[in-house]
This record gives C-alpha cells, sequence and structure tokens, in this order.
C-alpha cells in the first residue's frame, strides 16, 4: 500500500488518479483532514509506517502554490529525500480551474522526475481526451495547435495525441449528421446487476432479491416506450441506450421482449447507434 498525505480534501480525487497512474499495481490511499482516525492509523499500519511524519508522499497546498515532500523508503528509485517547491515548477492562478491544472502539472513532473517515467497520457485523469480535441476542432484550431496544447498542457505523448484528434474527427463527422434540433435520444434504464459493486453510484438493486418484480418492470418500460413514441412521433430517433444497472442481467427472452416492443415503437431507420450496455463479465 502506498500513502499519501494531502492537507485539502478538495484535491483528493486528483491526487489519488494521477498517484495511482503511477502506481497501477498499488494500493493507493490519500489521508487528508477529512480522514477518520481509525481509518488514518489502519492505512499507515498496512502501509508499514510507524509515525505520521514518516508518510512517503506528502502535499501541501497553499494559497501561493504547493509543496511536496517525498521522503526516504518511499520506491527503491525514489530520490533519498527530495523536498520540491512549487516557484521552481508551476505559477499561480487565481482562478480555481486553472489553480487545479497547475498542482497536476506540478504533481505529474515530481513524479515523472523521481521514477524515470512518464505516461501515455500524461496527467488526464477522470476524462475523456477526446474532449479537449473536440472542443478545440470546433473553435477551429489547427491539428498543430491541438497538439502542442495537449503536450503542453497534459504532457500527453506524440502517439496519444494523434489518436485524440483522430478520433476527434471521426466523432465529428458522425455526429455532423444528429438532429439537434427536431431529433432526440432515447436512454432505457434497467436497475439491475448480478450484484452492486461498492463504488456504484447508480439505481442498482441485486438480481437475485428482484427477480420476481423483472417481468412487472419490463412491463412498465414498455407502456412507457408506448407513451414516448406517440409524444415525439413527429421527431428524429437519433440513438438509442439501454443502460442501467447491467441490461444483460435480464434473462435472453425478457431483453428479447423488451428489444421488439421497442423495435415495434420506434422507427430506427434514422437510428446511427444503438447500444446495450454489457459491463459485467459475469453476465
Amino acid at each position: 500500500m502506498l500513502a499519501v498525505k494531502l492537507n485539502l480534501e478538495s484535491y483528493e480525487y486528483d491526487v489519488h488518479s494521477l498517484v495511482k497512474s503511477f502506481f497501477p499495481e498499488e494500493m493507493v490511499k490519500v489521508l487528508t483532514p477529512l480522514t477518520k482516525e481509525e481509518t488514518y492509523k489502519s492505512v499507515l499500519e498496512q502501509a508499514g509506517i510507524n509515525e505520521e511524519k514518516d508518510v512517503p508522499l506528502e502535499i501541501k497546498i497553499e494559497e501561493e502554490g504547493a509543496v511536496i515532500f517525498l521522503r526516504r523508503g518511499t520506491k527503491d528509485n525514489w530520490a533519498e529525500e527530495s523536498n520540491v517547491r512549487n516557484e521552481h515548477h508551476w505559477e499561480y492562478y487565481e482562478e480555481e480551474g486553472k489553480f487545479k491544472d497547475g498542482f497536476k502539472r506540478f504533481l505529474y513532473r515530481v513524479l515523472s522526475n523521481e521514477l524515470g517515467k512518464e505516461l501515455p497520457w500524461g496527467n488526464l485523469t477522470g476524462i475523456r481526451p477526446t474532449k479537449l480535441a473536440y472542443g478545440m476542432l470546433e473553435k477551429g484550431c489547427s491539428d498543430e495547435e491541438i497538439a502542442a496544447f495537449l503536450k503542453k498542457s497534459h504532457y500527453v505523448s506524440d502517439e496519444k495525441i494523434d489518436l485524440s484528434i483522430d478520433i476527434a474527427k471521426r466523432e465529428m463527422a458522425l455526429l455532423s449528421d444528429v438532429h439537434y434540433e427536431e431529433g432526440y435520444s432515447l436512454y432505457i434504464g434497467i436497475p439491475f446487476c448480478p450484484t452492486t459493486c461498492l463504488y456504484c453510484s447508480f439505481t442498482s438493486y441485486p438480481i437475485a432479491g428482484y427477480r420476481k418484480l423483472v417481468e412487472d418492470y419490463i412491463d412498465c418500460v414498455i407502456r412507457e416506450m408506448e407513451y414516448v413514441s406517440q409524444k415525439y412521433k413527429h421527431k428524429i430517433l437519433d440513438s438509442v441506450y439501454i443502460g442501467g444497472g447491467t441490461p444483460t442481467t435480464l434473462e435472453a427472452g425478457q431483453l428479447d421482449r423488451m428489444i421488439s416492443h421497442l423495435k415495434e415503437l420506434f422507427d430506427f431507420s434514422t437510428v446511427k447507434e444503438f447500444t446495450v450496455e454489457a459491463g459485467r463479465a459475469d453476465s
């Protein structure tokens, strides 16, 4: 386990995501002022740390910037003792978003330099990389301008920059035919899963405990389809997404009944994307 000490809980997600990217096989735990005392002690114990001052990676974020402490024993190839100050690495921005972007660049550079390792996607975490490229294409930016931005601001590799721009252009071509004014997209939610994952924040119920309700639920979905198909009969259907939960938790016959009604009630001749989410290998 790798323990990280952080003084601002609002940066916990960013710190965890980036550190985890450098240590994909490690269990990374970020300790903040909001971490419960018993949890704090447990993490230190699991990480083999006797005292709080020995936490191998400590980050202090202040108004004028940040300080990162890398202490002896973090990893074999980390500096024996390093205290890297922000003024040599990143600038202060008043706007919170830009301040956080600056911090993530700083943290990436420190970890990259200490570990002698670069990540293909640089410091990008929690975002579809093509979203940045797509947004810049919409503004009329050239490939060269997009590449320069991704490299300078996020340290993305040349290979991934080329991939991002290529995919963004494909997305743009596909979306150029979407009917933004006179069209619509359809989402059908199936709130059942084999089991509920611990990290899940969606509406989801373990199928074993609700199996008797599934047929009734599908009946209700079909009635709603009937209503929506009439309500939107003068509009163009662009895409259909069956999500959840895990739609493939349904038995084959149940899924067939639902999709058969779907295709009977809606005109699929204009549909450009039809997706059924199947995110669980056990379904």
